[in-house]
């Protein structure tokens, strides 16, 4: 289809391990070490991103995702790290932004995504036990938290109205997950501490 007018070079990628004795300047061959070592070259988190993202529309890749558990463990960690399980809720601001920070790291523990985004890789691409169930069990923790504040909302006047009891429990909850994630980041050498809320 004189595609050759066109590219200079055609790049067949798709075996699991290439013969590079087929390369040549106008046909290279390609395996899953040559991409994820020219992912890592690239040094782009975004680039690398936009990449994987376009591989996923065609083929599922997913296992040749080119973070490690513990690297996207840390992706989701720094997710946890943030004002909708740091603050206490006497400190909470809007609960819906509260809200819509649970639910990120539950699309990012479910989908691999924040926002409709890739930012890591889903629960089920995990191979490392011990961080599957880490995973598991933060989602849980955060369906019982946005449970507990659906439980008390009032539609008819566009709030949610929770008491000190609930409070306490949703509190109790985000101290289970910042504990959990201390543990879990000291166990795979993850420099990250979240202090726990104040009782």
């Amino acid at each position: 289809n004189n595609l050759d007018k066109k590219y200079n070079t055609l790049i067949i990628y798709g075996f699991c391990k290439a013969n590079k004795k087929l390369t040549s300047k106008e046909c290279i061959i390609i395996d899953t070490s040559d991409l994820i070592n020219e992912l890592i070259n690239m040094n782009n988190g975004d680039k690398v991103q936009d990449v994987f993202n376009e591989i996923r529309q065609h083929v599922d890749y997913s296992a040749l995702h080119p973070y490690s558990d513990v690297d996207c463990l840390n992706i989701l960690l720094q997710t946890i790290d943030r004002n909708a399980i740091k603050h206490s809720m006497r400190c909470e601001g809007d609960y819906d932004n509260m809200v819509d920070g649970l639910n990120e790291i539950t699309e990012l523990i479910s989908e691999g995504k924040i926002k409709k985004k890739y930012a890591g890789k889903p629960v089920n691409q995990f191979n490392d036990r011990d961080i599957i169930d880490f995973m598991l069990s933060i989602r849980d923790n955060i369906s019982e938290i946005i449970s507990i504040i659906n439980k008390k909302k009032m539609p008819q006047r566009n709030r949610i109205c929770l008491d000190c009891s609930d409070m306490e429990k949703i509190d109790g909850i985000k101290n289970t997950i910042i504990m959990a994630s201390n543990k879990i980041a000291k166990e795979k050498n993850i420099p990250l501490y979240i202090h726990e809320l104040y009782k």
